[in-house]
């Protein structure tokens, strides 16, 4: 489990190496409120890419084993984004096309200088 404040990109990368496995999530589960595609179609922008590399999401991104995944579909709160699978570590984005997307490990950096 993590936190997700630096970005989803970069905590699903950091458990994905941790745990030397790979973690497939699908572009259209990433639960974002309506003003961030009301905002990204402003500034026309991917919203998705303000959920996976911005900062400051106050969430947690977890994995658990998919013996528990009809208990935890039925949870308040828990939203099921994608799954771990065998592989290097690294973390894939299928898109709503069916593009298989590489998530680099980059989100909100406290320390990077302006």
């Amino acid at each position: 489990m993590n936190d997700i404040s630096d970005g989803l990109g970069s905590e699903l990368n950091e458990i994905a190496s941790a745990s030397n496995v790979s973690i497939v999530i699908e572009e259209k589960a990433i639960p974002l409120h309506e003003e961030t595609y009301e905002l990204a179609k402003y500034l026309q922008t991917n919203p998705v890419d303000y959920a996976l590399y911005g900062g400051e999401d106050f969430q947690l991104v977890f994995t658990a084993p998919k013996s528990l995944l009809s208990k935890l579909e039925n949870l308040v709160g828990i939203t099921i984004i994608g799954e771990v699978v065998s592989g290097p570590a690294q973390v894939q984005m299928v898109t709503p096309d069916k593009t298989i997307k590489t998530i680099e490990a980059k989100g909100y950096n406290h320390f990077h200088e302006s």
